[in-house]
């Protein structure tokens, strides 16, 4: 759990990676902010260089963004992969 984004992560039997992402209308009235955020966590998600098995994570948005920039987001979700990464390839199971 980050400051604005939820991550739940979980071994996969597929051969990579995949990625889920819940943007709630809740968080984010308008569709370009929602989509914008969704855009944002499919690039930091593609271009983490993530080494652990086969991962399934599930984003979603904790609270309302704000005036939170885009690299600032994508810094927090790095972060936040790169530490179940870690986790998975130490081979623990959540």
């Amino acid at each position: 759990m980050t400051t604005n984004f939820v991550l739940l992560s979980s071994g996969s039997e597929h051969e990579q990676h995949r990625l889920g992402l819940i943007v709630a209308k809740k968080r984010l009235k308008l569709a370009v902010e929602r989509n914008r955020i969704k855009r944002l966590c499919r690039e930091t998600f593609r271009t983490s260089s993530m080494q652990a098995p086969a991962i399934d994570v599930i984003v979603m948005l904790r609270q309302s963004i704000g005036d939170v920039h885009d690299p600032a987001l994508a810094v927090e979700l790095q972060k936040a992969l790169q530490k179940i990464d870690l986790f998975y390839r130490r081979g623990a199971q959540p």
